[in-house]
């Protein structure tokens, strides 16, 4: 099976490149990064197999889509290869024509598509109810560390600075507003 993951949209492509590792065995997963390997290279490796696994996953990420060769690739029913490119590719590329004849599956992802925790993060400030029906989404989402990351960044920026603080007891009259 062929995926291919591309888009501007890179927290959702990571989000969902995470969501289709995970039906892998984290032994079965290989991954090749275009910065470091050449095409060939990874091209040696998936048709090396896998001793200890049936269901193999390997992703291909960042190799220049002018030196991608999809009729090399081997079509083996245990074998996911997802391509994932850090942009939107062109109509007119050549791995998108090649991957829509070979019936790839195909996900573009954009910044639009994209869930923001921003606006939970409003709610929370302004000690809103609405904040406490997110945090179960935002949950299953982000999970806790990176929601609990950002709630703390949210009062550290929040937190007035000394310099106001030293204003405010001057003046006994403090504003929101940092200096």
């Amino acid at each position: 099976m062929l995926i291919l993951l591309h888009g501007n949209g890179q927290v959702a492509i990571s989000q969902k490149l995470s969501e289709l590792k995970k039906e892998f065995d984290p032994l079965a997963i290989v991954s090749f990064n275009g910065k470091e390997h050449e095409f060939n290279q990874a091209l040696m490796a998936i048709n090396s197999g896998h001793l200890f696994s049936n269901k193999r996953l390997v992703v291909l990420e960042d190799f220049d889509e002018k030196v991608i060769d999809l009729s090399s690739l081997p079509e083996d029913n245990n074998l996911t290869i997802i391509l994932k490119f850090p942009k939107a590719l062109a109509v007119t590329s050549s791995v998108l024509k090649t991957a829509t004849q070979a019936k790839a599956q195909i996900i573009n992802l954009n910044e639009e598509q994209e869930q923001s925790i921003f606006p939970f993060l409003d709610l929370l400030a302004d000690k809103n109810d609405q904040a406490l029906d997110k945090f179960d989404k935002l949950m299953d989402k982000y999970g806790s560390q990176y929601l609990l990351t950002m709630i703390f960044y949210m009062q550290k920026t929040n937190q007035p600075s000394s310099k106001t603080t030293q204003l405010c007891l001057k003046k006994n009259s403090c504003s929101a507003k940092k200096l």
